[in-house]
């Protein structure tokens, strides 16, 4: 009875997780669920661990509770703690993870399947919203008014989920990369019943999510969800894997041939990421051995270093050297590596859009970063669907 208890516990508390985690957007009249519904699976998941006589806890978790330690110190000792409760996003790897541990492989797909559902009304929503109230320079325009400064930046910046739409397109990219994984992990062990995820209508769902990546107007996850695809016929198919080879060194000269255009190119956004990278080299160059060691609290940059000139932040590697420092930022990468020696292969489509996407935008305590690690570790593990078949 009290398996059952525990099983049957973890299997909602894991499905209020998915929910949750798909209703990351501000809703009219009742706001951003996610927060609350994560409290309540919490709850739930607490539950199940009190019926349970052993508590799984790996290497991995141990990894991840230094990290949520770390940042939370870090959180309560910033001037205003409640403006870095993302920090709270890296407890979903636990939640997760004790939640998906005794649950069955089926219903663990379930679960994902749910995510992808529940998340397409939501995205679409942000889309159509953004583009029927775009911004410039903080005034809301009417649909098709056109201001002073208007350019297609109108219809990025009025996000319902993120500070712009970039944030939207990462989080849409990281799904994709998920849709890709499964539909590989079908082909290779046809371990999950068609009924329950189809080939077919992970397809479908793939063609939707790229469409609301092109609705995102963000370039760099535009091009990254491109490259997820590109990776993904390399590994499926050999002949594209035989063609790969020999037109890699062509498809680099072209790389650097857009490099080199771009610098000679004036374009605000390429601009910053120059800005944001002098910016920390100057930062290194001054700041202590404890800052470079341990990093500094969450507060807003600036306010610690006064020095910076023009953009700073705005990328992973800025974020994880400045607040973290070197020994949290190794601690962070090797959370986010750990899952690779398990999931192999397909984890190359969580790690590839992060470690890309991050030189242009990412928030490194993103809740979807948090939410799909635990899930590849888990459902792409050798072991896990060893024991299933």
């Amino acid at each position: 009875m009290k398996h059952f208890d525990s099983y049957f516990l973890s299997k909602i508390a894991f499905f209020i997780f998915i929910i949750a985690s798909a209703l990351y957007i501000e809703l009219p009249y009742v706001g951003k669920l996610y927060i609350p519904m994560l409290m309540i699976g919490l709850v739930v998941q607490i539950l199940s661990l009190s019926y349970r006589r052993k508590i799984p806890f790996e290497f991995l978790m141990l990894l991840t509770l230094l990290l949520f330690l770390v940042f939370t110190i870090k959180m309560l000792l910033s001037s205003e703690p409640f403006l870095h409760l993302y920090v709270i996003n890296v407890a979903l790897t636990f939640f997760v993870y004790f939640a998906m541990k005794p649950v069955s492989y089926n219903d663990i797909l379930k679960g994902i399947r749910l995510y992808l559902y529940v998340s397409l009304p939501v995205f679409l929503y942000e889309a159509i919203y953004r583009f029927l109230n775009p911004t410039v320079g903080g005034q809301n325009l009417e649909f098709g008014e056109q201001t002073e400064g208007s350019t297609f930046y109108m219809y990025k910046v009025n996000s319902l989920m993120y500070t712009n739409s970039n944030g939207v397109g990462m989080n849409l990219t990281f799904i994709i990369g998920l849709i890709l994984a499964l539909i590989l992990l079908q082909h290779k062990t046809k371990i999950f019943s068609l009924k329950l995820m189809s080939p077919k209508s992970l397809l479908s769902l793939i063609l939707v999510y790229e469409l609301l990546v092109l609705l995102t107007l963000s370039r760099a996850a535009i091009l990254v969800s491109i490259l997820t695809f590109i990776i993904f016929f390399i590994l499926r198919y050999k002949l594209f894997k035989f063609i790969s080879v020999f037109m890699s060194p062509v498809v680099a000269l072209l790389i650097a041939f857009a490099v080199i255009s771009l610098m000679h190119f004036s374009d605000s956004s390429l601009l910053t990421k120059f800005e944001i990278a002098e910016n920390l080299k100057l930062y290194l160059d001054n700041a202590s051995v404890s800052q470079i060691l341990f990093g500094n609290t969450l507060n807003d940059p600036i306010d610690i270093f006064p020095y910076f000139v023009g953009f700073y932040g705005h990328t992973h590697y800025f974020d994880l050297i400045f607040k973290g420092g070197l020994l949290f930022t190794l601690t962070y990468l090797s959370v986010l590596i750990f899952p690779f020696f398990y999931a192999r292969s397909y984890y190359i489509f969580f790690l590839v859009p992060f470690f890309i996407l991050g030189f242009s935008n990412i928030r490194v305590f993103a809740h979807y970063i948090f939410l799909l690690l635990p899930i590849y570790y888990v459902l792409f593990s050798y072991n896990f669907r060893r024991g299933v078949c």
